[in-house]
């Protein structure tokens, strides 16, 4: 019941106050968050792991990549810990990767510094990126510039 909860995106609080209002006897809080870590979390990343490399292995062999990144913040405005930074293959619509930063880890801007990640681990992959679409971020544009100066960068 931990595994559904978390894949729908309840936290314990909202599960434990739904469980009361039904009389339904649940785990404490400690229980839960172990169930998760020890069985939940491996099977997520396992099954994401194997989609990941799946995905970048069928891409290997593109020689004109076409991909499109954005950042989503866990808050809106200036006080988000965390940025995740997706890139979307743009043909089949299949995210490639994604990285989290956290506020504290980097220097600057957060979306900035996730992007750097991705782009940097899909380039160890071997994946050779020639169209890379994204948000009006100037930071980025000049991080593509400077960093990754063989990919083409444009807005969307």
């Amino acid at each position: 019941f931990s595994g559904a909860a978390i894949l729908c995106g309840l936290s314990y609080s909202v599960l434990e106050s739904v469980m009361t209002c039904l009389s339904v006897p649940y785990v404490c809080a400690t229980t839960f968050y172990k169930l998760n870590r020890v069985n939940v979390y491996p099977i997520i990343v396992e099954k994401w792991t194997s989609i990941r490399d799946a995905t970048i292995s069928r891409l290997k062999d593109e020689t004109e990549l076409d991909v499109a990144g954005d950042g989503h913040f866990d808050t809106p405005g200036w006080c988000a810990k965390f940025c995740t930074y997706s890139i979307m293959h743009m043909k089949s619509g299949a995210i490639v990767d994604f990285f989290i930063s956290q506020k504290g880890m980097y220097k600057g801007d957060l979306e900035t510094a996730a992007c750097k990640e991705v782009l940097t681990n899909l380039a160890a992959y071997g994946l050779k990126i020639n169209n890379f679409v994204t948000d009006e971020n100037t930071k980025i544009a000049k991080l593509v510039r400077t960093c990754f100066s063989s990919i083409v960068h444009n807005y969307d």
